[in-house]
């Protein structure tokens, strides 16, 4: 089976032009997860950047349309270069050339003014309470969840989908077939969750999400590949069928390994 690197494997063509293959099995749709999507346009960005030591730090994309199994080219671009940081945006079209998805990623190197700064004394969030994770049984969501998810070792905790109670979820999340973790794995695997809006629904609603920011605040290196994260999803608002949800990953240790806002549409 292929696994997450293979299937968000991008191969250069030209200067600034990459050949994306979207793969069979990873449907949520009419398309490709969108982690998958999001996981190869930062692939292609990473790709791009010269400088090593300047890593990915934040991305913001939206999803215009399905990404269909079947060769895609993703064009990269430099929009500014400063001493430190990088700001890269990249977008993929289909063989039709339709839009399908961009991506602004900002790329930088560590800041030498903060390596004496002790977060531990900044009043920030802290990882909900939770069992261990070895102690929570795995979903089987065959039938019952998009095709991608098969890629998926799914724990819940609490905030069933179609549940019709409350607007959070909680449970444990990693790749079936685990990899060397790079941040485009594991801003991928934060999208891996279905989203909070649907808890509050009793019955199946199709959903989609349009606009996707997510910032990853560890070195992708620290996470083992096996490591089984904590999912936090919560609804913060909804108007008009657009809803706002945050959603964070933690590891064993209790970092912040991911926080990531999305913007959905319930469709009718």
């Amino acid at each position: 089976m292929e696994n997450f690197e293979t299937a968000t494997a991008v191969a250069a063509r030209a200067e600034g032009s990459y050949t994306w293959h979207v793969p069979a099995g990873w449907a949520v749709g009419r398309g490709a997860w969108g982690g998958l999507v999001i996981g190869s346009l930062i692939n292609a960005i990473t790709d791009a950047e010269p400088d090593d030591a300047r890593v990915l730090r934040s991305v913001s994309a939206e999803i215009a349309a399905p990404a269909t199994v079947g060769e895609h080219e993703v064009v990269v671009t430099n929009l500014r270069r400063g001493s430190g940081l990088s700001t890269w945006g990249a977008t993929t079209t289909n063989a039709d050339g339709e839009l399908v998805a961009r991506l602004t990623a900002v790329l930088a190197a560590d800041r030498e003014s903060a390596v004496d700064m002790d977060y531990s004394t900044w009043d920030l969030p802290s990882a909900p309470t939770a069992p261990p994770a070895a102690e929570v049984a795995v979903v089987d969501m065959a039938g019952l969840a998009p095709e991608f998810v098969q890629h998926l070792d799914i724990r819940p905790l609490s905030g069933m989908a179609y549940s019709g109670r409350g607007s959070q979820t909680l449970g444990y999340v990693r790749l079936a077939s685990p990899v060397e973790h790079t941040a485009a794995s594991l801003i991928g695997l934060v999208d891996g969750w279905w989203a909070a809006a649907i808890v509050t629904l009793d019955r199946f609603r199709p959903i989609a999400t349009i606009n996707f920011s997510a910032n990853i605040l560890v070195d992708p290196a620290s996470v083992a590949p096996d490591e089984l994260l904590l999912h936090h999803g919560f609804a913060t608002g909804s108007h008009a069928g657009f809803t706002s949800e945050q959603r964070r990953l933690w590891s064993a240790d209790g970092r912040l390994v991911v926080d990531n806002l999305q913007s959905t549409v319930l469709i009718k």
